[in-house]
């Protein structure tokens, strides 16, 4: 095995998995699916002093410091926990049940909405408990009830029941809680080098907000968003890094 001090051809094309925690829990990093994109944007502001001694001008001193540490991302799974982590939301998970009998008010002509979604086995009643067809009368949607406007049995504002059964279900309440911070490791494998295995820690990482959420689209979505990458304080000693970490594996001689 070559010293990974000397090497010097390293061509880099690297894949692999990503993993979160909440910053200080006390459980395993959990996987986030598939990120499309990651890159960090390292943003730094310099301080020059020109050279007046002389004639053309130039440099005389300089300093340059970091302003900020912004990991990019798009993920291609948009599944319940990246969601909420990015829109800064409040999960309620309902478990599968029935409703029976529960009290509804049925208009003529239009969408009648229900609290859970995609329900089956649904029953639906008007004033005197006469079960009303669905046929010529309603469609059951994954987002309610759709009262056609020809229906004979909802001609006005009618009050009924409805019973049916729906699956498990979860609701992201959007913007109704604060950012996250998280623990962040990747496992990456360049494929420029055999899959030579490089981990990268990131150590302090709050959760930005999506910078769009696609509601109608034809096309596969991705989220994408920014964590900003913090200082960790309490890494402290000489040759400490406060922000990530890189580790790489060395290339076996040919």
């Amino acid at each position: 095995m070559a010293s990974i001090s000397k090497e010097i051809y390293r061509p880099s094309a690297v894949v692999g998995k990503w993993y979160a925690r909440v910053r200080g829990a006390k459980m395993p990093f959990a996987e986030v699916g598939n990120w499309t994109q990651a890159e960090l944007d390292i943003k730094t502001k310099e301080d020059k002093l020109p050279d007046m001694t002389v004639l053309g001008g130039g440099t005389h001193s300089k300093i340059e410091r970091v302003e900020g540490i912004t990991l990019k991302v798009k993920t291609a799974d948009l599944n319940l926990t990246t969601l909420a982590r990015h829109l800064r939301g409040v999960i309620d998970v309902k478990a599968a049940g029935t409703v029976t009998d529960q009290a509804i008010t049925l208009y003529p002509g239009g969408l009648i909405p229900l609290p859970h979604i995609g329900v089956t086995a649904l029953t639906l009643k008007g004033a005197t408990d006469t079960v009303i067809a669905a046929a010529g009368n309603y469609e059951v949607r994954p987002e309610g009830i759709y009262v056609l406007p020809g229906s004979t049995a909802i001609t006005a504002e009618t009050a009924g029941k409805v019973s049916y059964s729906y699956g498990e279900q979860a609701t992201i309440e959007a913007l109704a809680s604060a950012a996250v911070e998280l623990e962040l490791r990747f496992g990456g494998m360049n494929e420029a080098l055999s899959g030579t295995p490089e981990v990268l820690d990131i150590f302090r990482a709050e959760a930005g907000l999506a910078k769009k959420l696609a509601v109608l689209s034809s096309k596969l979505d991705e989220l994408e968003f920014d964590c900003e990458i913090l200082s960790d304080t309490t890494r402290t000693g000489v040759g400490k890094s406060r922000f990530f970490a890189k580790h790489m594996a060395a290339v076996a001689a040919a």
